[in-house]
């Protein structure tokens, strides 16, 4: 019995342990494939965030450094206008003084007239006084004792004597005031001269002053014209960085468009070479668009906050609209365009575009290849016009999810060959 009990045993832990490694080899290789893109897709997620994350503190970086630089322009503004007031304070001294200094040069100007005037008056008082002595002391051949002694008597003799004392003292004192005023004359020119000579030194040091002013003032005008070219270098910088972001925003969107759509589709070779090929279209697209006739800017609207249209996003609606309704009427390109968006803002259907076509058993011309043919060869101008208006929010089909060719068991809207309908069959 034990040894029944051993062999029983035993054969289970063979049959347990056969199925266990058949279990781990099943699990183990059917996550092996997909693992690894998922894997390499979320890797490529990871590593466009970080590169997100780097681009986002550059720009910080960058704002910062304006800032910066944008406080250091207030302020040596600041700095120029006080420059500028006390040049212009300096500039009215100067006027000032220069209108001092040409006063005090009429007034000495003036002096000099007068001290001119007093030397010829004392030289004519000096010539007179020698003519008068002349005459008195030397008239004829008579000398003065001769003269003297001619007088009628001692009194006439006193008389004469007294006359001649008197115009001596009055030639002495005409002397001795017009020497008096000739000294005040040129002592008022002395006081005069010196007192434009002080002017004229601080004139000069006004003007020493005014050129270091003006020197400065120079140095602070480059010093913010350098500012200002500074601020508009990171100006330029934060918009690169501001579009290198949007780019790099539009790249992730575009993985986890990627992402979500292999997981739906559990086809990811097929997904990611579908993305990555609208993706290059994309990228060349930007150089075609004036002949499509709109902006790349007009194709990125926001639904709500669920979805954001891309470039990309433009190139696989525009090749899955012409797929489908490529021999339809515009209208019925633009309806077909519009049940995709439905379905994208749908809560039963993925939030992406790539999503929403890579939907195993939705789109016909996915499953049989037609959609990457189309997506490689290249789709109508009318396809990307229509591709537009359905990103821009136009929608002529209400809220129908479904279209089909009509059969009569559906309901719905016909536009051109197909009826678009809310899935109901009756």
């Amino acid at each position: 019995m034990k040894k029944q009990i051993a062999v029983l045993c035993a054969s289970l832990l063979t049959v347990t342990t056969v199925f266990s490694g058949i279990s781990l080899q099943t699990a183990a290789a059917s996550a092996a494939a997909p693992a690894a893109t998922e894997s390499a897709t979320a890797m490529e997620i990871v590593n466009k965030e970080n590169e997100k994350e780097q681009t986002e503190a550059n720009l910080q970086n960058a704002e910062q450094s304006k800032q910066s630089l944008e406080q250091d322009k207030i302020q040596l503004e600041g700095y120029l206008g006080e420059l500028n007031t006390k040049l212009q304070q300096l500039s009215e001294s100067m006027n000032q003084l220069e209108q001092q200094i040409a006063g005090k040069k009429e007034q000495i100007s003036g002096i000099q007239s007068d001290l001119e005037l007093a030397k010829q008056d004392e030289n004519k008082q000096y010539q007179e006084m020698k003519k008068r002595i002349q005459f008195m002391y030397e008239k004829g051949t008579m000398s003065l004792y001769s003269a003297l002694l001619t007088g009628k008597g001692i009194s006439d003799m006193i008389s004469r004597t007294e006359y001649i004392a008197k115009i001596s003292k009055y030639d002495r004192d005409m002397l001795e005031k017009y020497q008096e005023t000739k000294k005040n004359i040129s002592d008022n020119e002395s006081a005069l001269l010196k007192e434009q000579k002080n002017l004229t030194d601080m004139e000069e040091s006004l003007k020493t002053q005014e050129a270091e002013l003006k020197n400065t003032v120079a140095q602070t005008e480059e010093n913010i014209k350098k500012h200002e070219q500074d601020i508009a270098k990171a100006e330029l910088q934060i918009q690169g960085y501001e579009e290198q972001i949007a780019k790099q925003e539009a790249e992730l969107s575009n993985l986890e468009a990627i992402q979500e759509a292999e997981a739906i589709a559990g086809n990811s070779d097929e997904v990611r070479q579908a993305a990555q090929q609208a993706q290059e279209i994309a990228n060349g697209l930007t150089e075609k668009m004036s002949d499509l006739g709109f902006d790349v800017q007009d194709i990125q609207p926001t639904y709500g906050e669920a979805y954001a249209a891309t470039e990309t996003d433009l190139v696989l609606m525009a090749t899955i609209i012409y797929v489908e309704a490529g021999v339809e009427s515009f209208e019925g390109m633009c309806a077909v365009g519009a049940c995709v968006m439905n379905r994208v803002r749908s809560p039963e259907f993925p939030n992406t575009i790539l999503g929403v076509i890579y939907q195993p058993g939705q789109f016909t011309p996915v499953r049989t290849g037609r959609f990457a043919l189309a997506l490689a060869q290249g789709v109508p101008q009318e396809c990307y016009r229509a591709a537009q208006m359905a990103l821009n929010g136009y929608n002529n089909i209400g809220d129908y999810l479904y279209f089909r060719t009509p059969n009569g068991r559906v309901s719905g809207l016909q536009i051109g060959g197909h009826i678009f309908h809310d899935g109901h069959v009756f």
